[in-house]
């Protein structure tokens, strides 16, 4: 039996379609479906492994709970047949449109990601905003996880990664982000969030894959991603630690974006230019006794410390990115639209290890409303 592909929105409006829609399925046939939300992917000598999280929603409520979850798992020489074996082995017929996270298995990066998408992408299965998490270790074994307090369900990974975003634009990496970095004009790599498991409880986001030319380039530590989030945008929390001038101070970078600017073009240089504010907060009684100009001195000084932390954080990963000849911050994409004459995209890779880069920064205080 093939599985049911058809186009669908967010899973509660399937749902509320379903059962109130006339002229679309009756109660009894969406009773037995099973709809796909959350698909991890492995691969393991030359077998693809496909763990699936289904919701098996009653046509009598609406309401998805952890008591209709199911896990089920096939295994086969390709995608379509480790999904065919599901197929047959489903207590309802599969829903896959409205899968919403794949996780992708470290055997399967370091094998070929393209291979693992393929089937789905073909079948117009994966949404342009589906997300991608990495799994250092099989992917399937962290949809079976009991957490805690409830299963790993689809709720729990979304608001995982919803959670995430509030801090970090591009810390979800979706579909959408895989074809512009895969199948772009200019080769890049690709940010993939990677998700733990925590002493086989607890799941949260720490660090990333690098994926280049669909394969697992290496794996980043969380401390790395800043640099990446202040030429990518969003926001993030920058703790300095208590010194002869302050106490613990905590700054929130805000609005962060990269200004590029060609420099010049024999040899190749680079400046960037990270722009943003910068929302200062001090966990001491010292800032109750200052005078507004010596607040306004303070403040100034924490800017200063910033910048020159951050400006070295940007300036060692970027170096640490050039050494492997992979550009995950965009700037090919940048210089192929304003200046085309000056790259090629076979070479950019090579183009991009040579290049001189250097760091500026701007920013603006915000004041605490």
């Amino acid at each position: 039996m093939r599985p049911l592909v058809l186009g669908g929105k967010l899973l509660p409006f399937i749902v509320l379609v379903l059962l109130f829609c006339n002229g679309c399925w009756d109660k009894k046939e969406f009773n037995q479906l099973a709809i796909a939300q959350t698909v991890a992917i492995d691969y393991t000598d030359g077998q693809y492994e496909l763990t699936i999280q289904l919701v098996m929603p009653t046509a009598s409520d609406a309401d998805i709970s952890s008591d209709s979850m199911w896990i089920v798992q096939g295994t086969g020489e390709s995608v379509a047949d480790a999904l065919a074996e599901i197929s047959r082995s489903a207590p309802r017929e599969l829903y896959l449109d409205h899968l919403d996270i794949v996780l992708l298995g470290e055997g399967l990066l370091q094998h070929d990601v393209r291979q693992g998408l393929e089937y789905l992408i073909q079948e117009d299965v994966l949404r342009r905003r589906t997300s991608l998490l990495a799994v250092q270790g099989k992917a399937g074994e962290l949809l079976q996880i009991k957490q805690e307090l409830a299963d790993v369900d689809i709720y729990y990974l979304r608001n995982l990664l919803r959670d995430q975003r509030q801090w970090v634009k591009g810390g979800d990496t979706m579909i959408n982000d895989y074809y512009l970095a895969m199948d772009g004009s200019i080769s890049e790599g690709l940010v993939i969030p990677r998700i733990h498991a925590k002493e086989g409880k607890a799941l949260y986001l720490d660090g990333a894959a690098i994926l280049y030319e669909d394969k697992l380039l290496c794996w980043m530590e969380q401390h790395w991603l800043e640099s990446y989030r202040w030429v990518t945008g969003g926001a993030e929390i920058c703790t300095l630690p208590e010194s002869d001038s302050h106490g613990d101070v905590t700054v929130e970078l805000r609005k962060k974006r990269c200004r590029w600017e060609l420099i010049s073009d024999n040899p190749l240089k680079i400046k960037a230019t990270l722009q943003g504010t910068l929302l200062i907060t001090e966990n001491s009684a010292d800032a109750e006794q200052r005078t507004i100009a010596e607040q306004d001195i303070f403040q100034m000084k924490i800017q200063q410390e910033v910048h020159k932390l951050q400006k070295a954080k940007v300036k060692r990963d970027f170096s640490r990115m050039q050494d492997v000849s992979c550009d995950v911050f965009r700037l090919g994409r940048w210089l192929h639209a304003w200046y085309p004459s000056l790259i090629r995209s076979e070479e950019w890779p090579y183009q991009f290890g040579a290049i001189e880069i250097e760091i500026d920064m701007e920013t603006s205080i915000e004041s605490e409303t």
